[in-house]
């Protein structure tokens, strides 16, 4: 049974197997897979090749008489049979059977060192493969080190500049609420939709105000990552939580808004053209949130749009600029 083949721990606390290509920094682990079916067969299979790949050397028989080679006992023995070699059948001190022993443990030696040639050059071969295996495997491992060191310098400098230079923005809630939405915002839903809707509410009053003031910064726009403000302090949010409440609480404010319409026209209900008026802000305001493959679709959609306009970078330049 084969457990050992290929194996080595490399680097600090790992385990590795060549034969699998497996690793880990567990040494039960290790175990466990040494026991395995898989490395059991990829092992069996992994020493099977190496006798293939040995080139097993040619028997020889070699006449002492006259040196003439011959690939198999018989034909050495047909040559001295047929006294076809004058110098050896002249000696009468050696027989055919000392000649075929000594052949026979020539040929073996020889055999022996072709397979243990080939054998070492099959592990040589091996250990390079590892080597390289284990460079790459701690190449990663640095790499991952300095992503892992970049992200955390990132979002502290994100941190700094926010706590810093924008300590005076607004919390995200109170913002919120003290959004204002006219009758002129209904229609403009009404004609350009649900997005356009909410854009033109909450993005337009948002870009009214000075970057170091506003309660929402995007500092990755391709992941669509946000930081908010709330509670007074600044953090990250986790999921855009708070983005979706943004959506729920600008279609709030359109609802409330509808009331105002339907005070300047309280006969809108026997008006058929008022009444399809009507039916038309309120699909365009709902924005078909029963739908929820829909709903998701509008979200990343509106979280596009705010994430260009809320850049943190932009905002971080234009500080240095004015500075």
């Amino acid at each position: 049974m084969v457990k050992s083949v290929n194996l080595v721990p490399f680097l600090t606390d790992c385990f590795f197997c060549g034969a699998c290509d497996y690793n880990t920094s567990h040494k039960s682990h290790f175990e466990k897979h040494l026991q395995s079916k898989k490395h059991m067969r990829l092992s069996s299979k992994l020493c099977k090749k190496v006798p293939k790949q040995c080139s097993r050397s040619a028997a020889v028989f070699k006449c002492p008489g006259c040196n003439k080679k011959y690939t198999t006992r018989q034909g050495l023995h047909y040559h001295i049979k047929k006294k076809k070699c004058l110098n050896y059948t002249n000696k009468s001190n050696n027989n055919f059977d000392e000649v075929i022993k000594k052949e026979n443990k020539e040929n073996k030696d020889k055999e022996d060192q072709g397979e243990l040639s080939n054998l070492m050059k099959g592990m040589l071969e091996l250990c390079k493969a590892q080597q390289k295996t284990q460079e790459k495997f701690a190449e990663n491992i640095g790499k991952m080190g300095n992503n892992y060191n970049n992200c955390n310098n990132k979002n502290l400098t994100v941190n700094v500049y926010l706590n810093e230079h924008c300590k005076d923005a607004m919390n995200l809630t109170d913002f919120v609420k003290n959004l204002t939405c006219s009758i002129e915002d209904l229609m403009y839903t009404k004609d350009n939709g649900y997005i356009k809707g909410i854009e033109n509410i909450f993005t337009k009053q948002l870009e009214d105000l000075n970057p170091k003031e506003r309660p929402i910064h995007c500092s990755d726009k391709k992941r669509m990552q946000f930081y908010v403000k709330e509670d007074d302090k600044w953090m990250k949010d986790e999921g855009g939580e708070q983005v979706d409440k943004v959506l729920t609480n600008v279609s709030t404010i359109q609802i409330h808004e509808l009331g105002a319409w339907e005070q300047l026209h309280p006969n809108y209900l026997d008006n058929p053209k008022l009444l399809k008026e009507w039916q038309s802000i309120i699909h365009a305001i709902g924005g078909n949130s029963t739908n929820p493959k829909e709903h998701k679709r509008v979200v990343e959609k509106f979280k596009k749009t705010l994430a260009a306009k809320t850049s943190l970078k932009k905002a971080m330049k234009l500080e240095n600029t004015e500075d």
